[in-house]
């Protein structure tokens, strides 16, 4: 596994300040069922492991507003091919292109 350790302590100790965070323990997709909205402005992807990346998109898409942003982290990194074609793959689905940023990441806007 990744060599993470656990965070979930660090996690809630992080956010304390924000009333407004939700913090939702699990794994990816099945936690996004928990997310209470139905309009999501921003997606930051940065799991570092591209189906449950895949699987977020395509499950919050629905909730993402035009004009909502996707950012891909790994998107265009060296030795990330599998995020490129997951995420091309993404893109096409539904066609919206993704922007490569020089910084390596993506960013897909919602038509």
């Amino acid at each position: 596994t990744w060599g993470y350790r656990e965070c979930y302590d660090d996690a809630v100790k992080n956010l304390a300040p924000y009333p407004n965070a939700v913090i939702i323990r699990g794994t990816v997709p099945e936690t996004l069922e928990q997310i209470d909205t139905d309009q999501i402005s921003f997606i930051g992807l940065d799991m570092n492991c591209a189906e449950p990346e895949y699987e977020a998109a395509k499950q919050l898409w629905p909730k993402l507003v035009s004009g909502g942003i996707i950012v891909y982290d790994d998107y265009a990194y060296f030795g990330y091919d599998e995020s490129h074609n997951i995420h091309n793959r993404f893109s096409k689905e539904f066609n919206v292109p993704i922007l490569t940023l020089p910084t390596g990441q993506g960013i897909l806007i919602k038509p």
